[in-house]
């Protein structure tokens, strides 16, 4: 079996491990407390998420003027990173009422009185690299789940971001955002937090994930090199993830002993 088939069985296994995650699965998310929790750390991996995104643009269809065209715009890539993009920065989340799904998620935060403003201070600077999360007051979860994510970033190979998002995202949340949905049904205020996660479940799912694996194999195009180092780059997104998913448990068991 060559490294690359070994490297995709590896991958497919560190995810099933994750979507399985004690913290998915052992119930432990079930009050407004432990929520708080979950939510203060998770909404790093929010903004992570838009700030991806964003990278993605910015590499496909670059907003530059005078415009000029480029492979992306005749094969479908441009416009299926801008439909992605649209669902993600302008959702329409009631009628006529418009959001980003980072919006969305601090309104669920305000809901049940949960910290936003170390988020809002990281989004507020004006230069955001690897470097940037050891100079600011979050926690240390949080620190190093972006540090690893703009760390690759910064590489700007596309195929290593197409991987972030493919693998690291799209095609992984869903599964875990049922366990969350299921776990904070019967907690209260969560409209907003809800909504969020039944929109993720709907159009990663059903959309999303299928435009991002065709996004995927586009960015590698049967090159090996590049097939090794997306590889590389979504076993690393999923690790900094389980570790963001035991850091959250760790906290909310050191809370309820």
């Amino acid at each position: 079996m060559d490294e690359i088939k070994e490297k995709h069985i590896l991958l497919k296994n560190k995810i099933e491990e994750l979507k399985t995650h004690q913290l998915l699965t052992s119930n432990k998310i079930n009050d407004t407390v432990s929520l708080k929790i979950f939510m203060e750390h998770h909404i790093y991996a929010v903004w992570d998420f838009m700030s991806i995104l964003k990278s993605l643009q910015h590499q496909i269809c670059p907003s530059n003027y005078p415009w000029k065209r480029n492979i992306y715009t005749s094969n479908g890539i441009a416009r299926l990173i801008n439909e992605i993009v649209l669902a993600e920065e302008s959702d329409e989340i009631t009628e006529d009422k418009y959001m980003s799904h980072f919006d969305l998620y601090l309104m669920a935060m305000n809901d049940i009185g949960a910290n936003t403003s170390a988020i809002k201070n990281i989004i507020d600077l004006d230069v955001v690299d690897k470097n940037t999360f050891q100079k600011v007051d979050i926690p240390e979860s949080g620190r190093n789940f972006l540090s690893s994510t703009f760390e690759l970033l910064s590489k700007s190979k596309l195929h290593i971001t197409a991987a972030l998002f493919t693998y690291g995202r799209e095609t992984t949340l869903p599964d875990m955002f049922i366990n969350l949905l299921n776990m904070t049904k019967n907690i209260k205020n969560t409209h907003h937090l809800k909504l969020y996660l039944e929109r993720h479940i709907d159009i990663d799912g059903n959309r999303h994930g299928p435009l991002s694996l065709k996004l995927y194999n586009h960015s590698i195009y049967n090159d090996q090199n590049k097939a090794n180092e997306s590889v590389d780059a979504a076993l690393t997104a999923i690790e900094a993830r389980h570790k963001l998913w035991s850091a959250i448990l760790g906290e909310i068991e050191d809370v309820s002993s």
